[in-house]
């Protein structure tokens, strides 16, 4: 048997005074729905679990016949698929609007959001903005992808769940710094202000300065502009690309790490099997997280964070403890429990926080 469901989205709407208290549906004439109302059971039904916004992607899921409570994880997902969009189970999408803001305000904070889809921005301009912002922002686990219209989306290979977002038509008319994402906040770099050297002739005339004029300005320290992570939960923890800061990392793990350089290597890996018994030049047993290295580069029982420059390969906090004959200059070798692990890491390209 086949089913027609037709869903009247947002159609029951608010009494209007100037209708005599009535709602848009009950004044307007609808013959077809009346004649079909008239040979149909009908009743009211809450779709829509209590603890979730009663929002439409929830109550079509519902309507569907997919229970929220166990399907739902966000609008975003179901447009990306829409989208033809191919997922991993490790993406987090996230919507992404263009929206038109005031302009007046110097800071981005301050402006306010005065159209949710930049005044129905057609799907060939928006193409053009994000293909341009993948360009500038897209990397190895952050890719936009254009839709249409003023609806696009954002997956982040990895990324946190943890966010306390806001859409922007619920906000229209207010400053946009008030609903910028919320969670649990970490400051990776400080902010410092920047300072420079102005050389001028300044004119008196009675002691009253009648005129100043700046001959040359030298910047003496650039700014530094402050980097906080903002929506990491620890209760959530997932293993992704660390977000880095100055002299700071942060784990997805909700871990802080602070580091003193970075360098970059090549890294292979190594596995020893049976792995009971087998232990490191320094006589610790090997495991994952215990690395060797050429000790006249990297001194041992050196601590490092260790994440593949593609992003793939998160190896996470290691320690050099071992070494090997071939391991020369900078090259270290990643120890893994399996052939197969091993295997398919291969050789690769690494950055290495050296952690303080």
């Amino acid at each position: 048997m086949k089913y027609i469901v037709i869903l009247m989205d947002g159609m029951a709407d608010y009494p209007v005074k100037e209708l005599g208290d009535k709602t848009p549906m009950q004044v307007a004439k609808k013959p077809n729905i009346d004649e079909l109302f008239k040979k149909s059971k009908f009743g009211l039904v809450n779709n829509v679990p209590e603890n979730l916004s009663p929002g439409s992607d929830v109550a079509n899921l519902s309507a569907m016949g997919y229970d929220p409570q166990k399907f739902y994880t966000g609008r975003s997902p179901l447009e990306a698929v829409s989208m033809g969009i191919d997922l991993k189970e490790s993406d987090i999408v996230f919507r992404c609007n263009v929206v038109t803001v005031t302009e007046d305000e110097e800071n981005y904070e301050d402006k306010i959001i005065i159209d949710h889809s930049a005044d129905e921005i057609t799907t060939e301009e928006a193409r053009i903005l994000i293909e341009d912002v993948q360009k500038h922002f897209g990397n190895s686990y952050l890719s936009f992808y254009p839709g249409v219209s003023y609806r696009h989306a954002l997956v982040w290979d990895k990324g946190p769940e943890s966010y306390d977002l806001t859409p922007p038509h619920d906000i229209l008319e207010k400053k946009v710094g008030d609903y910028l994402p919320k969670g649990e906040s970490v400051v990776l770099t400080e902010g410092q202000n920047g300072t420079y050297l102005c050389v001028g002739t300044a004119t008196y005339i009675n002691g009253i300065l009648a005129n100043r004029t700046a001959e040359s300005t030298t910047v003496q320290t650039e700014p530094v502009k402050a980097l906080v992570a903002v929506g990491i939960g620890t209760g959530k923890a997932k293993q992704g690309v660390p977000i880095v800061g100055q002299n700071k990392l942060l784990t997805w793990e909700g871990e802080v790490l602070e580091f003193t350089h970075k360098d970059e290597f090549k890294a292979t890996c190594y596995y020893r099997f049976p792995v009971d018994g087998e232990i490191t030049a320094m006589g610790t047993p090997t495991r994952v997280g215990a690395i060797a290295v050429d000790p006249k580069v990297i001194p041992y029982w050196t601590r490092m964070y260790i994440v593949t420059q593609d992003g793939e390969y998160i190896y996470g906090v290691a320690v050099a403890e071992d070494c090997g004959t071939a391991i020369k200059g900078k090259w270290v070798d990643l120890f893994y429990e399996t052939y197969e692990e091993a295997c398919k890491f291969g050789r690769r390209q690494v950055d290495i926080y050296f952690l303080a």
